[in-house]
């Protein structure tokens, strides 16, 4: 994991490794954000019903992929955390 995680923390290397796991059948955002957080990066979070489920809760319209993960990024700048310990907050919350 330690190669991939490299790729995910690299800005220069990330947006073509991404790139290139999305050319594999199946594979999308989520997936590749997901295993991002499984090789240990805490600045990717993967938008899954949990996620969309609280952030309905909280007044956050239906919004894409890429929409609510900029809102709960954002958000997790805000309260100055990385937005995969928000991740994992909401989480244990809901």
């Amino acid at each position: 994991m330690g190669d991939i995680k490299e790729r995910y923390d690299d800005p220069s290397s990330e947006a073509a490794f991404m790139q290139g796991l999305h050319r594999i059948k199946g594979v999308k955002r989520k997936t590749s954000d997901y295993l991002a957080m499984l090789s240990g990066s805490d600045q990717h979070v993967a938008i899954d019903s949990r996620l969309r489920g609280f952030a309905a809760a909280a007044g956050v319209p239906a919004l894409s992929y890429d929409a609510l993960r900029a809102v709960i990024v954002a958000a997790a700048r805000e309260l100055g955390c990385t937005p995969g310990a928000l991740d994992w907050a909401i989480w244990q919350a809901s």
